[in-house]
């Protein structure tokens, strides 16, 4: 996902707030090189912890609240990984106690991105 830095941040000052096709985003730079404010990069998101199912909201308002990424699932694993397409980016999910049988991919839901992680990917 192409990205451009709102502010700079390094090891010592990961927060950042990133600009991206799906809007504003804020989360920790990964990167192990410094970012500058305005510089574009490709990065790869992350979420920093496991979700349980619950914490997912189906078919979210087009205008989610801010703090809440909007994605569709594309594939589940039988290890309750699923992965978001979220954007152009695809972002796998580690999801505890269980998941819904049937009926999941194809879903769009709407998850609190309270621990994004922003990784360079170097494209």
């Amino acid at each position: 996902m192409r990205a451009t830095a709102l502010n700079a941040a390094d090891a010592s000052r990961p927060g950042i707030e990133m600009e991206t096709e799906i809007g504003r985003l804020q989360g920790k730079w990964c990167g192990a090189e410094a970012i500058t404010a305005g510089e574009l990069v490709d990065v790869e998101l992350d979420v920093g912890r496991p979700r349980y199912f619950s914490e997912f909201v189906v078919s979210p308002s087009p205008e989610a609240a801010s703090g809440v990424i909007r994605g569709v699932i594309a594939t589940v694993f039988e290890d309750d990984v699923i992965v978001l397409q979220i954007g152009s980016s695809a972002v796998q999910v580690e999801v505890e106690g269980g998941l819904p049988d049937d009926g999941l991919v194809g879903l769009t839901v709407g998850l609190a991105a309270d621990d994004l992680e922003f990784h360079p990917s170097g494209v």
